[in-house]
């Protein structure tokens, strides 16, 4: 009995108990009757039940996705196109034969209202009885029509807002009407250059609802042209693919073209649409609905719209269940995110962007990578924005940890470009503030040190940073700190640059029973070329741009301290990097590069200027500690450490030496014999012995037959 009891009550889902025991006397046909009663008004209470859901959606199928319903929907204005066949009545068998009637008399005009009053009677039959037998007879009707007589069918204002008001209608998805509203629409507008508003409106108020015919294929010649009316551009397959998306075919074989050019106030119309989205945002929150992001795909084309998304990126990536659409939404966002000047909206944009917390993720970190490459491909100048905005968010109180992996994608993307924008950011941080010295290198040295190895070009660095003081400041806007902290922060390049792989082949080069690999060789010389580059970047600029130091002593002290002439103390007291015993091997590495003719050639133009304020014996004093440093080493190719190809060199070296008067002095040139200052002519003469000694193939003929002096210490240093 339990069993059977049990069994009723199951049947029984709102009440209508029986009571059964010893007071029920009914036979067994009355007791058989009474289930059966029972049976036949359980469905009515059951269906009570389940109609009250689909009465709240206006009939319309339950979407599979979070409901949206709440939202207020757009109001459909059909008064115009109703009283444009408010005379016309329709009979359903015989729609077709009127309307070729009408193509036959040449009266479009009539062809469109017999059309308006047909989709008219499946709107009203459908809202007044739900199905009607007599749709598919007409939808069939105008499909065959309006597929064979597009061309005689002038697209009137009035076909298209009913159309629109058919898409508009909450049909089930099965219906007639609900299938052949876009296609009519497509066939209709596919030669038309101006497209009607209404279809955007049409398409907003789908696809942010049940979208009953946004995803149909049938439509995607449709969908794909009103999309451009928010100017979006469409992400390549290749970024797709990259992510492991699924690519929308309607993408991929429809063009698009923009036929809402000549719309009427069409940022105020999208911005109603923004609004629209971020009321669901605020009040959905994490837990926004799937199609609010598709919808938002399509209109990231609008700066708004990404700015919007950009905000909530970080959650919806967050969410299992959101995830694959917000990876979606990323790529649209990045493909239409710098068309043209940077605005605040995108830049906002870019800065949450910038900070999204999901990228500690393996899957959304690629995704992130493939969006960053595809917003600086869109625009050289993104490179500089999202280089500022990375900095900044450095140098902040709330750094952000993924910062050095961003700044590092950006030197991948473009090794040049990058330099140039961080080495400007860079000049920027010293110019503002001396103590933002070492704020700076500690921040370089993490980045170099961590991220980029050997792929550092640390000549390339210093070069746009010294371009970048020189453009970028005067000399009446210059802090008189600048130039020495720039310094201090050049100095510092090369260290960077010497990885271990280069300090084990320097060992191995000065050991008695070292034997040097082809890597360590390899090594070597990328770095003494670098090295050799950033010498005559430094002293070109010393040259050059010497005004913008105003110490005079600061500015020879900076001779020694690039070309590693000066004390060791210098540079590990800035910030205490490197430590002495790293700043001495640091030191033996950089003393067996190679100097170049170039090299000495700019010192001596500087010392040889009267406007550059190093005198000519501290330019004889550098000149002689790089020629000795140079001397004691040997190349790695048996070529010399100090190639000079004429003697021209010293020639300019003996013209610094010459003795010059004090202006105070008021002395003609003409009434002073030739003289020279005895201690730099002598230290002159040794320089120029072993640069001879050290070019024996280019100089020491040359000199023996012209330099009568420098003969004779030849014979003396031989003959000794």
């Amino acid at each position: 009995m339990s069993k059977q009891g049990h069994k009723t009550r199951a049947n029984l889902p709102a009440g209508g108990f029986l009571a059964i025991g010893r007071d029920v006397t009914s036979t067994s046909d009355t007791s058989r009757s009474k289930p059966q009663v029972h049976k036949r008004e359980l469905p009515q209470l059951s269906s009570g039940v389940l109609k009250k859901p689909r009465l709240d959606f206006s009939g319309k199928i339950p979407s599979s996705t979070p409901s949206t319903s709440s939202v207020k929907r757009a109001e459909v204005d059909d008064s115009r196109w109703r009283s444009f066949c408010a005379e016309i009545q329709i009979e359903p068998k015989q729609l077709l034969a009127s309307l070729e009637s009408a193509k036959e008399k040449q009266k479009p005009q009539k062809a469109a209202r017999l059309i308006c009053a047909a989709v008219r009677e499946i709107i009203d039959h459908r809202k007044e009885i739900g199905s009607w037998v007599e749709e598919p007879i007409m939808c069939s009707a105008l499909m065959l029509f309006v597929k064979m007589n597009t061309s005689f069918l002038l697209p009137h204002e009035e076909l298209i807002e009913v159309l629109c008001s058919l898409l508009s209608t909450n049909f089930p998805t099965s219906s007639p009407g609900s299938a052949m509203a876009p296609l009519l629409l497509y066939k209709l507008l596919m030669r038309a250059t101006d497209w009607n508003w209404r279809l955007v409106e049409s398409f907003i108020d789908d696809s942010l609802h049940e979208r009953q015919w946004t995803d149909r294929p049938s439509v995607d010649g449709l969908i794909v042209n009103i999309i451009t009316a928010f100017g979006t551009r469409i992400p390549h397959e290749s970024m797709y693919t990259a992510c492991d998306l699924t690519y929308p075919e309607r993408y991929r074989t429809v063009a698009e073209i923009n036929r809402f050019t000549k719309v009427t106030d069409k940022e105020q119309k999208i911005d109603a649409f923004v609004m629209q989205m971020r009321d669901i945002c605020e009040r959905k929150g994490e837990s926004a609905p799937r199609n609010l992001l598709r919808t938002m795909c399509t209109c990231a084309g609008n700066g708004n719209v990404r700015l919007l998304a950009a905000r909530k990126m970080d959650s919806w990536l967050l969410n299992g269940k959101l995830q694959r659409y917000a990876m979606e939404l990323l790529l649209w966002i990045a493909s239409n995110i710098g068309q043209g000047e940077l605005t605040e909206e995108d830049s906002e944009t870019l800065s949450s962007l910038l900070k999204l917390r999901a990228l500690k993720s393996k899957q959304i970190n690629i995704l992130f990578n493939i969006a960053l490459k595809e917003i600086l491909n869109n625009d050289k100048g993104m490179i500089s924005a999202v280089a500022k905005l990375l900095l900044s968010n450095e140098f902040s109180a709330n750094r952000f940890p993924y910062n050095m992996t961003m700044i590092h994608s950006l030197f991948s993307f473009d090794n040049r470009s990058a330099s140039k924008v961080i080495a400007r950011e860079i000049a920027q941080m010293l110019a503002a503030k001396e103590e933002y010295l070492r704020i700076s290198r500690t921040f370089f040295r993490e980045f170099v040190r961590s991220l980029l190895r050997m792929d550092f070009d640390f000549a390339l660095f210093t070069s746009h940073l010294f371009n970048a003081a020189t453009e970028d400041f005067s000399v009446l806007t210059i802090p008189t700190f600048f130039f020495k902290s720039l310094i201090d922060f050049c100095v510092m390049l090369p260290f960077l640059a010497i990885t271990p792989t280069i300090r084990e082949a320097s060992q191995q080069r000065r050991s008695a029973n070292g034997n040097l690999t082809q890597t360590h060789i390899d090594a070597l010389q990328k770095f003494y070329a670098d090295l050799r580059n950033f010498f005559e970047i430094c002293t070109c600029f010393f040259r050059k741009h010497c005004e913008l130091c105003t110490d005079n002593r600061l500015f020879v002290y900076s001779y020694y301290r690039v070309l590693y002439l000066a004390p060791a103390e210098y540079y590990t007291g800035i910030d205490q990097w490197p430590v002495e015993t790293d700043v001495m091997q640091y030191m033996r590495v950089i003393s067996d590069v190679p100097i170049s003719e170039q090299l000495l050639c700019t010192v001596l133009e500087a010392g040889s200027d009267a406007s550059v304020p190093i005198d000519a014996a501290d330019t004889v004093d550098v000149i002689e500690n790089l020629t000795k440093r140079a001397s004691l080493s040997s190349t790695l190719t048996g070529s010399s450490m100090v190639p000079i190809s004429t003697s021209t060199v010293l020639e300019t070296i003996f013209r610094i030496t010459e003795y010059k008067p004090p202006p105070t002095f008021n002395v003609q040139d003409e009434n002073l014999p030739p003289l020279a200052v005895k201690t730099l002519y002598w230290k002159a003469w040794l320089i120029s012995l072993i640069w001879t000694s050290l070019n024996t193939d280019t100089l020491v003929k040359e000199v023996y037959y012209n330099y009568p002096n420098l003969k004779l210490i030849m014979q003396i240093v031989l003959t000794w």
